[in-house]
């Protein structure tokens, strides 16, 4: 998807993700923790990965983290907000490594030593 079609996609995911947060945010918390929310915002993020892919849906997550702040008036929680978006992508790729990692452990056969003195033929 590229130009204008792709703006277009774009603006919409991002201007529904910003209406919830922004309607989230007026909501009394549930838990009596600071900084604790529901997050129903990240739904619309987690759908734009699965149709647009991690770049778009990391897009669409920084422009709603700015855009919400300024419009909540929290702006001394952008730092807490970007913090969460680097943790979340870190873990991603974290995740993804692992799985691969496993995936080639399970593939690669182990590495008989011998011990000395032996030679394969005697072992």
């Amino acid at each position: 998807m590229k130009g204008t079609k792709r703006l277009a996609v774009l603006a919409m995911f991002t201007a529904i993700a910003l209406t919830i947060f922004v309607a989230e945010a007026q909501i009394p918390p549930v838990v009596p923790i600071p900084g604790v929310k529901l997050g129903l915002a990240n739904i619309v993020t987690l759908i734009a990965m699965a149709l647009l892919g991690r770049r778009q849906a990391g897009e669409i997550l920084l422009v709603r983290i700015v855009l919400g702040s300024v419009f909540t008036g929290g702006t001394v929680s952008v730092a807490l907000l970007v913090w969460r978006f680097i943790t979340y992508y870190l873990c991603l790729i974290v995740g993804c490594a692992d799985s691969i990692f496993t995936s080639l452990r399970k593939r690669v056969k182990p590495i008989r030593h011998e011990k000395k003195g032996q030679t394969k033929e005697q072992s």
